[in-house]
């Protein structure tokens, strides 16, 4: 059914918005994440391959950057944009494969990582039932509002490592 697109937020956290910068933001996905994170007050900035000269200001000033790029362009993006990257910025990707995203970003990044595979295309009304994969990497308590986020939406959260994420969408796709 048809799900209003008001934001429930957790008290303590109805203050705080969050910069958020969506590389690959223009994306289907992308705009679908963007268009969910901004209906609950965030900040997001959706980020395309013209935005790179702007890439300190857009990846450098973000409080989490999300990496919803082709898999096949994932690893060598997060490569490009690690150069931008404060310490304190969280990182997450949203692509269908865990193992090698989630392993550069740990790689080039020194601060919080996270994978995430939003089980669901991006015609879904709402994210309510829907099954969002995580992948903890590093410093998950910066994710902690993401988290609360999927679930005030109603999402089903679901944990694995990245290695075993892969196998099971293997076997799933096969």
């Amino acid at each position: 059914g048809y799900v209003s697109m008001t934001c429930i937020q957790h008290e303590e956290n109805k203050h705080k918005s969050h910069r958020i910068t969506i590389i690959g933001g223009r994306g289907k996905m992308g705009q679908c994440f963007a268009r969910k994170l901004s209906e609950c007050g965030h900040q997001v900035c959706s980020f395309g391959n013209q935005d790179w000269l702007d890439a300190q200001k857009l990846i450098g000033e973000a409080d989490l950057v999300l990496f919803s790029v082709h898999i096949e362009r994932t690893v060598e993006v997060i490569k490009r944009a690690a150069q931008y990257l404060k310490p304190s910025t969280a990182i997450a990707d949203i692509t269908s494969v865990k193992t090698e995203p989630v392993k550069a970003m740990l790689e080039y990044h020194k601060g919080a990582v996270m994978g995430l595979h939003p089980m669901f295309g991006p015609k879904v009304e709402s994210f309510s039932e829907q099954i969002v994969v995580i992948c903890r990497g590093r410093n998950d308590d910066k994710f902690q509002w993401l988290l609360d986020f999927f679930k005030a939406q109603g999402s089903n959260l679901v944990e694995s490592t990245p290695e075993e994420h892969d196998k099971i969408m293997l076997t799933t796709q096969a």
